[in-house]
């Protein structure tokens, strides 16, 4: 999935279920959860196969005039498993956020026995709550 122009989204701007070696690269996103529903809104959330690895690299993720709805967060770049162990590579995004207390600029995770396997390097992020959670199950991998 390359260079789309994402904008006036009301929930997920790239909701990616079930990749296997897939590129998500140098796309624009101009704003998601434009909405006044409550939930957990993504710029881009990704669920990854517990094979083949996938990368998100080079997309611009901004949110200048939302995060409005004050029981909703925002994950500008989410990335979760499927099954098994996951193996990705999230490089060189961009993301600006709106400056409230609900933003995540990068999120991953992985529940129950899954496992994600993740370099992360070189993405800018700035004006979120919380530049990146990285839960238990997920193993941070330095880039070479």
């Amino acid at each position: 999935m390359e260079r789309n122009h994402i904008y006036g989204v009301p929930q997920n701007a790239i909701y990616a279920a079930r990749l296997f070696a897939t590129s998500i690269a140098d796309n624009y996103i101009e704003g998601f959860g434009e909405s006044d529903k409550p939930g957990t809104w993504h710029g881009i959330f990704a669920s990854v196969q517990g094979e083949a690895a996938s990368t998100i690299a080079h997309n611009r993720i901004f949110n200048f005039q939302q995060e409005t709805e004050t029981k909703s967060s925002y994950r500008y770049v989410a990335i979760t498993v499927n099954y098994g162990t996951g193996v990705a590579v999230v490089t060189g995004n961009a993301i600006r956020g709106k400056g409230t207390p609900r933003g995540i600029g990068l999120h991953f995770s992985a529940d129950g026995d899954r496992k994600l396997m993740l370099t992360s390097t070189g993405n800018a992020v700035n004006d979120v709550a919380t530049e990146r959670y990285v839960d238990a199950n997920v193993t941070l991998k330095a880039g070479l």
